[in-house]
Formats: structure tokens, sequence, C-alpha cells
């Protein structure tokens, strides 16, 4: 729950009288997305985080998790078994151990994949290897019921600090993904490449290879300085702390965009795996915090709750984006399967919301499509006219400034009949 904004008990019952009233489609299900150097686990100092980590993971509920600095195989065996295995008991697995053949050098295998077995199956793991670090590449088949889908994810922890040696490596080590992943096998593949990345400008040469000059495409097109840049303080990612709390954690507050997803254009082509890139954020990353504690005042992105844990779990905030398999007119013909009926609501985000949330859709087919906000009462309080829409993903930004706090039930309808409907949580 959000700071000094607790819901009442009449409000949640009021809600839902309301939403039992109102039809509901079923949505197509999103896979959540999220990357999180949880900073030297388990062989830091001070006390054990994992509770910390239940807290924030809890609040994102990830569907892929790819976590960095995870030292050894107890720490890996840990984040799987004490926390997401706690979160959701008996639903998440873990990338195999690193080859035997690192021996000692374990450490050089930072990154470790983990997904919930429901939807995912880890087909392939390989690792490319580089003098610094070593970089995890995931063979995944997403299946949503209707059918699967081959993602592949590399998660890696790129070269710290940053002399002109530094930037040298970080940019060797991006030309080993780049030269992995130029062959035939992954020609149009669908593939994310995330991880904490310790770039300071897009100008250092592991961005040239990887974006400017590469095959991946950042979600949120903010290349830029972003080091001490308050231009770039909403996507910041390190350091969540100004001074030392004891755990080796680097200090100085939240000055750098270190942790990065980044994606091949197939995953925004309309086909197979869609990236709803408007749900891209630096998790816990209000737009506030630049240059301080990411707990300090209010944080008006999360509770206290997991604020606190996120000063408290790692000296990076988590990155989260999520993922659809998307029906459009094109993909069905391709595949010679029929148009669906009806239409869903893909996500709201964000939401909770402050203001503005953006609301992405999926239609079967071209429509007149109608939005209507009602309140815990069931009083129709906003309506939108969004005219003919066409088939496939879209989106549209729905403003509630005139509104005060509180949950209200949106419902999109279109000329066809079909409604579909969507919890929303406003926040001032």
């Amino acid at each position: 729950m959000y700071r000094n904004r607790k819901l009442t008990l009449a409000l949640i019952a009021a809600f839902i009288t309301v939403l039992l009233a109102a039809p509901v489609f079923a949505q197509m299900d999103t896979l959540r997305f999220c990357t999180w150097n949880v900073l030297n686990y388990p062989e830091r100092t001070g006390a054990s985080p994992l509770e910390r980590y239940r807290t924030v993971l809890e609040a994102i509920q990830p569907d892929i998790f790819c976590a960095q600095e995870v030292m050894n195989d107890a720490g890996q065996n840990a984040i799987l078994n004490n926390v997401l295995n706690v979160i959701n008991p008996g639903e998440w697995a873990t990338s195999p151990n690193t080859d035997a053949n690192l021996g000692t050098n374990y450490w050089k295998d930072d990154s470790h994949l983990y997904y919930k077995t429901d939807k995912i199956t880890l087909l392939a793991t390989y690792l490319i290897g580089t003098d610094v670090r070593y970089m995890k590449l995931c063979k995944l088949e997403i299946d949503n019921g209707d059918g699967s889908d081959i993602l592949y994810v590399i998660t890696g922890h790129l070269k710290a600090s940053n002399t002109t040696e530094d930037k040298a490596e970080r940019g060797e080590e991006a030309q080993a993904v780049v030269n992995r992943i130029n062959t035939q096998e992954f020609d149009r593949a669908e593939i994310i490449f995330c991880g904490d990345f310790n770039l300071y400008t897009a100008s250092e040469p592991a961005w040239d290879v990887l974006v400017t000059n590469g095959p991946f495409v950042d979600p949120i097109n903010r290349a830029g300085s972003w080091n001490n840049n308050e231009s770039y303080e909403d996507i910041h990612t390190q350091s969540t702390r100004l001074s030392s709390i004891g755990d080796g954690g680097s200090t100085g507050g939240l000055d750098d965009r270190f942790d990065f997803i980044l994606m091949t254009a197939a995953l925004n082509d309309g086909f197979t795996i869609e990236a709803l890139t408007n749900t891209y954020w630096a998790f816990g990353n209000d737009g506030n915090h630049f240059n301080s504690d990411i707990n300090t005042g209010t944080n008006s992105s999360v509770s206290d709750q997991v604020a606190d844990a996120l000063y408290y779990a790692s000296d990076h905030l988590p990155v989260i984006m999520d993922l659809v398999q998307p029906v459009t007119e094109n993909s069905v013909a391709e595949r010679g399967e029929a148009l669906p009926q009806g239409f869903r609501i893909l996500n709201t985000y964000p939401n909770p919301f402050n203001a503005t949330t953006t609301v992405s859709m999926q239609l079967s087919r071209r429509s007149q499509v109608h939005a209507m906000l009602f309140d815990v009462l069931g009083r129709q309080v906003k309506q939108v006219e969004l005219g003919a829409v066409e088939p496939g993903i879209q989106h549209f930004s729905l403003n509630a400034d005139e509104l005060s706090s509180g949950i209200y039930l949106l419902r999109i309808s279109t000329n066809f009949g079909e409604i579909a409907s969507n919890r929303l949580v406003l926040v001032r």
C-alpha cells in the first residue's frame, strides 16, 4: 500500500461490488521481465538481504528474473529456494550451474536466470566468455496456452569503473555478445540483453557496438550522458544510497543508469513475442530522488516498505519490462489461423498511477472503441471516445488529473459488443 493512502475496507468492498457487476473478459497474460544486480550475494558483509529481496520481488511479481552479482552456487540456490519459491511456492527454476571448467573462477559467471516453469521452458544455456566475466545466454520457450515462441535472454555484468581501459574492456565484452548472435541461428531472433552494464554515457565503445551500430535497441530511446545528469533522473538505477551502510555497496545517491534491458528489433515487429516498451521502468525510481537515498521522504512510486527494502537490499534498482504474445492480422495469417473474437486489455502502466496511465489493448479487428472510468460506487466519472482503432496492439493515454485518489474500474467497449475491464489505482 502507498504511504499515508491506506484504503479502507469500505472502499474495497464497494469496488468488489462494482467489479462483480461488470462483464469482464479474460486478459492475455503478460510476462514481466526483471533484471537486478543484487550486490555481492552471499559474500557481502552485514545482515542477510534475503527478506529484502523477497519484499522487492513480491512487489514486482516477475516471470523471468535475471540477477547479477550472485557469487556462488549457494547464493544462486538461496535466491531460488529462500526468495522466489517462498513468494510463489514450487513455481520457480533456475539456469544450470556454471560449467565446472570455471573451477574457482565461478565468480566470473555471476549472472543467473530464474523463470516460472508454468509459462517458460529452458531449452538450452550457453556461456559467452570474455577476459573479465562470462555472460549467460538462455534459450527459452514461452507458452501462452495457444502456442509457443522462442525468446533468447542474455544476462551479464560488464566491467566496472570509468578509466579508458575499463571502457575498452566493456567494449570487448559487448563485442563478444554481438559476435555470438551474429550467426544465422539468431537471424531475426527475439533477444533480450540485460544486466549491469556499468555504462556512464552512450559515447562509450560498448554502446556503439551494442546499439548505435549494433543489433540492439534501447526500448525507451534514452541514449545520452547519464552520469550525474538530472535530465535522466527518472531512469537512474544506481546508487540507492548516499552513504555506506556497511555492506560494501556503492554510495553517492541515485545518479547513474548502469542497469539496462536492451532488445532486438524483432521484439517490436508485431509478430510472436512483443515488448510493451511503455512498461520499461527502473523500479522504485519516481523521478524525484536524484542524488539522494531511494527511501528519502516520499517515494511516490512504491510503498514505504518497498522503498526501504530497495535501499537495504542492493545499491542498484531493478529494471522491469512486460512482454506479450500478440495476435495480429499479419501474424495469424502467416500461421494460417483465424482471428479470435473479442479483445483484451493487455496492461495499464503505471498502475498505481498519478494523473496519467498508458493503456495497452489488443484488438482482433478494426473497431470503434469507447472507454469509461467508474468510481467505487459505480458512478461513471470519465469517458473517452477513441474512435476507429486498427487491429493489433494499440495504446492510449488515460488522464485522470481531475479525479481524487482511489480505486477505479476501467471499462473499454467496442461497437461489436465486446467489453474488457481493468482495475486502476489513482494515487496523489
